[in-house]
């Protein structure tokens, strides 16, 4: 019998989190390959965390792991899915499982323009051509992002560097200019139900979230979809949705 067990990570993966997470695609990637797995995380907070809330939260998903890979030799219920386990902090005082779903929780983000030119500390780099700073500054955001949350820290420094060339067909010089700006979580917005992984958390319970190997659509999206762009383009609707 095989599974893998991805964490567990310093920090939750909730809500968009889950997209853009190591130890979750790290789950779904051994689900995508046919072996059962799951995800663990601990909301890690460097004044209330410490090493033995690790030790503590794996002994306290043991039962659940073992029952898993049971499950896995019969398909009954975890068939196509996997778990994503969010712990709260202190671990110590949590009030057990929850079963949720997936929340849309995210980070509220503030950006500040530093007015220095001397690279701040801590700052990541990329270069990119004028016409692809904005995408630039999209990346750097999210990787800022979940760097502070991983950090527990509410801000980060970036700096992005703008290379913009002669127009076409004339000759010149390539002209840079670097700008820095400060990235504040200001707060996390999103979810207000007791659905969500997020709220399960707030309310001190482990989080136990099945997901699967893609993102499903829902009918309502589709049938809404279907209804706008038939207005304008024309549409294949032969197959049910």
């Amino acid at each position: 019998m095989m599974q893998v067990i991805c964490g567990i990570s310093l920090g939750s993966n909730c809500g968009f989190h889950t997209f853009s997470s190591a130890v979750v695609a790290g789950a779904r990637q051994a689900l995508m390959c046919g072996i059962p797995s799951m995800a663990l995380s601990l909301e890690w907070k460097d004044t209330e965390s410490y090493e033995d809330d690790l030790v503590a939260a794996a002994h306290f998903c043991l039962p659940l792991i073992r029952t898993a890979l049971t499950d896995s030799q019969t398909n009954r219920v975890l068939d196509g899915l996997f778990l994503n386990i969010n712990m709260p902090t202190p671990f110590s005082h949590n009030k057990g499982f929850r079963i949720t779903q997936q929340g849309s929780s995210r980070p509220k983000i503030k950006w500040q323009v530093l007015p220095s030119q001397k690279s701040p500390f801590g700052v990541g780099l990329c270069k990119q051509t004028a016409i692809g700073v904005r995408v630039a500054q999209l990346g750097l955001a999210a990787s800022a992002a979940g760097a502070a949350r991983r950090a527990n820290s509410s801000s980060k420094c970036i700096e992005v560097e703008s290379i913009a060339g002669p127009p076409n067909g004339s000759e010149g010089a390539i002209h840079k200019k670097k700008h820095h700006f400060r990235m504040e979580v200001t707060e996390m917005v999103g979810d207000g139900d007791k659905t969500s992984e997020f709220e399960a958390l707030r309310d001190g319970f482990v989080s136990v979230t099945p997901l699967g190997p893609r993102n499903e659509s829902d009918p309502d999206v589709l049938r809404r979809l279907t209804e706008w762009m038939g207005s304008f383009v024309q549409l294949d609707t032969s197959l049910p949705l």
